[in-house]
């Protein structure tokens, strides 16, 4: 989302993008284009497949469109497809669920290719421990415990459909979670509640209490932003 100051984000560059094409191709200045987001993301974190969506002033070859608006934007973003919708359809009220993926390294070398990607932790992790926690975290509750102290959240009720925790090597670990909402840095929480599992600072059976007291200061720390990646939207 758009940010004030100098701050890049996603919504700022393609609004720019857009901006761009519509004064050269159509000669407009003040077109409404209404560029929305499937949801907001913290700083930092990483995007496989954020959905927008905008209005165009014309029918046009959506592949030709696809290519001009990423040859305008920044090189660090890159739109995969483009679909026409209908007028009444909304990147953000329309979806269904989202799933995320956090990613740990553990090891006790520096993970030099995935540097800013994942979340490293030199000391060895109980991986079965961590995966036993995760049914902890599935169903609709209060998880008044994971967010942000300047979580804005009118309810802290969630439903969270999938907490899943799975090897893509020997010293990588990804966390899957899929939801149809999240509190404000819910899922860092969550791996960082995890990652003190692993480590053995607290309980499987701590977790079922931390959930149960409501209480930020009894869950694990938030994981580093970068870690994360919105990995799919569902509508």
């Amino acid at each position: 989302q758009i940010q004030k100051g100098e701050v890049k984000t996603v919504q700022g560059e393609l609004s720019r993008s857009l901006e761009v094409l519509l004064k050269s191709q159509f000669k407009l200045e003040d077109y409404k284009y209404n560029l929305i987001g499937s949801g907001r993301t913290d700083a930092g974190v990483h995007a496989r497949a954020q959905i927008a969506s905008f209005s165009w002033p014309a029918v046009t070859d959506l592949n030709k469109l696809r290519h001009e608006i990423n040859g305008v934007s920044n090189s660090s973003l890159t739109i995969d497809s483009l679909e026409q919708v209908g007028e009444d359809f909304c990147a953000r009220r329309n979806k269904h669920s989202k799933r995320y993926c956090y990613y740990i390294y553990n090891s006790r070398n520096k993970p030099v290719l995935l540097k800013n990607k994942s979340w490293w932790i030199s000391k060895s992790l109980d991986f079965k421990s961590m995966l036993t926690a995760t049914s902890i975290l599935v169903g609709t509750k209060d998880f008044s415990a994971f967010r942000s102290s300047d979580c804005c959240a009118k309810t802290t009720i969630r439903t969270i459909e999938k907490v899943e925790l799975e090897k893509v090597d020997k010293n990588l670990f990804v966390l899957i979670v899929e939801g149809k909402g999240f509190l404000k840095n819910m899922i860092r929480i969550f791996a960082g509640t995890l990652v003190e599992i692993g480590k053995g600072e607290k309980s499987v059976n701590e977790l079922e209490s931390i959930v149960e007291g409501k209480d930020r200061t009894k869950a694990g720390m938030t994981a580093p932003a970068y870690g994360l990646f919105l990995d799919k939207v569902v509508y």
